[in-house]
């Protein structure tokens, strides 16, 4: 839920060499990008996110070809590739996965819910599931799930959690699938 057009990281994955991240232009376009430093793949939507309106965004890409969507509310949006010659990313387990942020800050200025990394694509009706409901962190191919519902933990085996920085906090406030004043769910109806 984007509060302001601001470049921020969704998420990153960082070892000052290999990098995978979700990232939002500061004219709210949404970025997935994975190779290294000297060289990294990106898929770019044309399409801006809402200022103040939560949004399910679910991004893929293959580094190296490269091919990869951007999906808005499960609807895949017009987007833009672009190559820089990166031919694979190494996952050496050295590295730093961010929620909000990257290596070098880019804060995201909003809030964020259900960050989920998948070792594989995922179709489009497991997509649709996912976006309108809790996940468990045991859905399969799952790596890591924080659903940052009142805690930083990651709910899949690998329990890698997080720690929060600059004060960020894990709330239940607000979030796409509480319920509204009149005790609405509003997962379905924020969508």
């Amino acid at each position: 839920k984007m509060e302001s057009y601001h470049t921020g990281v969704i998420a990153s994955l960082d070892d000052g060499t290999n990098i995978i991240q979700l990232f939002v232009s500061a004219t709210g376009t949404v970025t997935i990008g994975g190779g290294t430093t000297a060289a990294l793949d990106q898929v770019t939507s044309y399409q801006s996110l809402p200022l103040g309106k939560w949004v399910d965004i679910t991004a893929s890409m293959t580094v190296g070809t490269p091919t990869g969507e951007i999906r808005f509310d499960d609807v895949v949006v017009p987007s833009v590739v672009a190559s820089s010659a990166a031919t694979t990313v190494t996952i050496s387990g050295d590295e730093t996965f961010y929620i909000g942020r990257n290596a070098t800050g880019a804060y995201f200025d909003g809030k964020i819910a259900q960050v989920a990394i998948f070792n594989a694509i995922i179709s489009d009706a497991t997509l649709k599931t996912y976006s309108s409901q809790t996940m468990t962190g045991a859905e399969t191919s799952c790596k890591g799930f924080w659903s940052l519902n009142n805690t930083l933990n990651d709910l899949n085996a690998s329990a890698n959690n997080l720690t929060a920085f600059n004060s960020a906090v894990a709330t239940n406030a607000d979030s796409p699938f509480g319920q509204d004043s009149n005790g609405v769910t509003a997962g379905t109806t924020d969508y």
